[in-house]
């Protein structure tokens, strides 16, 4: 992986940073994970972080950072690594919290919508939760992973939730919103997802932040470590899945979406979010091909699940000009739920 840029606070300073936030940031051998210097982080409720900034506005950010939430108290949702657009609002980012008598913390992802309530030059905006996924960390050093993938949409989704006057009123980029996936990856492993849109005025992806990335309540205290961030534009280190869904409670045995094309010799695993449950257990992903069995598609590897997220092991042996079935199964809430998607796989050299 070539990282575009990396902050490893061996000059036992902040200047890998281009910049710097707030008080309680500094550098010591206590706080490393690799090397002589690591970077610590007194919490407080006012923010202190470092960033890369100027990123290129550009579509795709993946960060990598080393995080150590060493025995801070996090009564409150802290946000540690945030991305934001070239507007300056951030579009999403890694929280961390330890709930009330747990022994260990646990992160999740913050989703942003961003939006105008009227035709006013008044921006609004909401944090939002994907309140099913929430990975584990132990009190030690982790890898944590958010990468983030903006789209244009298309001219029937809106920014705007409202308009005062009718559409006569309306700035012309009103029709022009950017969606956007990002996805968490702990220790490397797919652990949780968040999508949402924002206004395309705001541009794209131009800054990352590191350390309390905003304002928090009250109940924090401690010194969180962070050592190793990394940040790449428009590379991928480790396969963002194409995430299917479904819901275990509905009666509709098929994935949402229900099929895809791949190309003979398509590699990688598919990973699916129940949608409407906590964690699942004993996944297991089975491929049919005319209605048989077909172990030549997934052959080695292990089936696995983050919380509500099922990933299968990796595909292999696809041919094209068939079609798959791809049965996905799950223990959830004590019941064997099944779901089905299709694989369509055509030739490199099909036109259509």
């Amino acid at each position: 992986m070539a990282w575009t840029k990396t902050a490893d606070f061996e000059e036992n300073d902040l200047t890998d940073f281009d910049s710097t936030t707030g008080t309680g940031l500094a550098t010591s051998t206590a706080s490393k994970y690799a090397g002589t210097y690591g970077l610590g982080v007194a919490t407080g409720t006012a923010p202190a972080y470092g960033s890369f900034t100027s990123l290129g506005s550009v579509a795709r950010v993946e960060t990598k950072l080393m995080f150590d939430p060493n025995s801070s108290v996090f009564a409150a949702l802290v946000p540690v690594a945030e991305v934001l657009n070239s507007g300056g609002y951030g579009v999403s980012r890694i929280c961390v919290t330890k709930p009330t008598g747990s022994a260990n913390y646990i992160a999740c992802l913050q989703g942003r919508n961003i939006y105008r309530a009227n035709s006013d030059s008044v921006l609004e905006n909401d944090w939002w939760i994907n309140s099913l996924q929430y990975p584990t960390l132990t009190d030690a050093y982790h890898s944590l992973r958010m990468i983030t993938i903006i789209r244009q949409a298309g001219d029937s989704e809106s920014a705007y939730a409202s308009f005062p006057g009718g559409l006569s009123s309306v700035p012309s980029y009103a029709f022009s919103v950017f969606t956007y996936d990002s996805f968490l990856f702990v220790d490397d492993v797919f652990s949780s997802t968040v999508s949402g849109k924002y206004s395309q005025e705001l541009g794209r992806l131009d800054q990352l932040n590191y350390g309390i990335t905003d304002t928090v309540k009250t109940g924090i205290s401690g010194t969180m470590f962070f050592d190793d961030i990394s940040w790449a534009q428009n590379e991928a280190s480790v396969a963002v899945p194409m995430l299917l869904k479904a819901r275990a409670s509905s009666s509709n045995v098929w994935t949402n979406p229900r099929e895809q094309t791949l190309v003979q010799g398509s590699t990688g695993a598919l990973s699916l979010l129940w949608e409407d449950c906590g964690a699942i257990s004993s996944p297991v992903a089975t491929a049919y091909l005319d209605n048989e069995t077909d172990a030549t598609i997934f052959p080695s590897g292990s089936d696995s699940s983050s919380v509500n997220i099922q990933t299968t092991k990796p595909l292999a042996s696809l041919i094209g000009g068939n079609d798959y079935v791809i049965a996905f199964s799950a223990i959830i809430d004590g019941k064997t739920v099944i779901k089905k998607h299709v694989i369509h796989c055509v030739m490199p050299g099909d036109e259509v």
